[in-house]
């Protein structure tokens, strides 16, 4: 079987927990609830992400653990995504965020 690309399993998940940055994000954008695990320093898009309520972090296993559990039996309903361009959402995200600080 061909391999799965990253934007089509992330869409599908109901949680990440990475401890990488691209899938993180990737995931943040797409309204997929996503735990960061990294344990360097926090980038500002990062930080960005986890004021925006779109990512969470620790480095606490328990805490990790409680995160997704309280993240996976969040009854909101996720943002659908509207288009299956990835290139689209990161344009759309930015121009949004734009608007938000200005």
């Amino acid at each position: 079987k061909p391999p799965v690309d990253t934007f089509s399993l992330i869409k599908k998940c109901d949680l990440v927990i990475g401890a990488g940055g691209t899938m993180n994000r990737e995931a943040a954008l797409l309204g997929t609830p996503v735990i960061s695990c990294y344990p360097g320093k926090l980038l500002a898009v990062d930080e960005y992400y986890i004021n925006m309520g779109l990512m969470k972090r620790s480095n606490d296993r328990d805490e990790i653990v409680n995160l997704a559990l309280e993240m996976m039996m969040d009854d909101t309903v996720p943002k659908p995504v509207k288009s299956d361009n990835l290139l689209q959402i990161m344009i759309d995200n930015i121009y949004g965020s734009a608007g938000k600080l200005i």
